[in-house]
């Protein structure tokens, strides 16, 4: 009784020094107390720095009582690192995320590099989702390698009755397909010809095979 120091206090306070403060103004958010030190926090909060609960991401669904790390998320939400990130900002034109991966993306995109969805070439009617590779084009296209260019026009190689994106396949008789893809005129003395190298299988009358040779003489 002679100093006046507090020696125990009221429910709702403890003893700092020699005096009794409120604990709601220590740690405003803690729900029980052990003296000072808060022990449980209330919800959405956890024991952080200094032991003062601090605010938990908001879109975390669980996180760790003692360090705030997300565990799981709502939904739109994956977990990333320590905290919960919108699905949308990561990969806006996914459809369906499996964790932060992407299983499937919108019309037009494939899932490319990274996991990302990427836009397929605009022409491309039909296309692969893993590798964006055009399958078939839209009218006055054709695939080239991957994709899909102006298709071309037969005036370059009138006598072409077949293209591959801008590879004539194939020829009108009596043509054949030559070097450079270039339809090209069989010997006349042929009655038939090979359609890919010219060469003769058989002869007007007149004319004797040279089978080796692939000609008429």
């Amino acid at each position: 009784m002679t100093t006046g120091a507090c020696l125990t206090c009221n429910s709702g306070w403890a003893i700092s020094g020699t005096t009794c403060v409120a604990l709601i103004t220590i740690n405003p958010y803690c729900a029980t107390f052990s003296g000072l030190t808060c022990t449980v926090c209330n919800a959405g909060y956890y024991i952080g720095t200094g032991g003062i609960c601090t605010a938990a991401n908001p879109q975390c669904a669980t996180y760790s009582m003692t360090t705030g790390a997300c565990l799981t998320c709502y939904s739109g939400w994956a977990v990333s690192g320590t905290t919960c990130v919108a699905l949308v900002t990561l990969n806006p034109w996914c459809l369906v995320f499996n964790g932060l991966v992407c299983t499937s993306c919108s019309a037009g995109y494939y899932i490319g590099t990274g996991g990302q969805c990427t836009a397929v070439n605009p022409q491309c009617a039909t296309y692969s989702m893993t590798t964006g590779a055009c399958l078939s084009c839209y009218a006055g296209y054709a695939i080239s390698g991957t994709t899909c260019v102006v298709a071309p026009t037969p005036v370059p190689n009138p006598w072409c009755s077949a293209h591959s994106g801008t590879t004539c396949t194939s020829c009108y008789s009596p043509y054949y397909l030559g070097t450079g893809g270039i339809c090209t005129p069989a010997s006349a003395s042929c009655k038939t010809y090979n359609m890919n190298n010219g060469y003769c299988t058989s002869c007007y009358t007149g004319w004797t095979l040279n089978a080796a040779a692939g000609t008429c003489s």
